[in-house]
């Protein structure tokens, strides 16, 4: 099916890997998807105490700039199904 959705879980590739995910794994970020195989993936997420490094901050906040510029493929996207 590819991409049905602009939120962290809404393609196939990571909807696979919450479906497979069962312990430890690094994860950046708390989905917005509600389901059980999203469930697991909060599970975990609010049971470990991690705080990320400077570095991988600032690796996220120019991923972000990248995600909100104006050649976003994710506003695209959010814009194609009218979210």
């Amino acid at each position: 099916m590819g991409t049905w959705s602009h939120e962290p879980f809404g393609n196939d590739e990571a909807n696979d890997w919450a479906f497979d995910f069962d312990g430890p794994a690094k994860a950046l970020r708390r989905g917005t998807q509600s389901g059980s195989d999203i469930a697991t993936v909060d599970a975990w997420l609010k049971s470990v105490s991690v705080r990320p490094s400077k570095d991988l901050i600032s690796i996220a906040e120019r991923a972000s700039a990248r995600i909100l510029g104006p050649d976003s493929e994710l506003k695209a996207l959010q814009s194609a199904l009218g979210a």
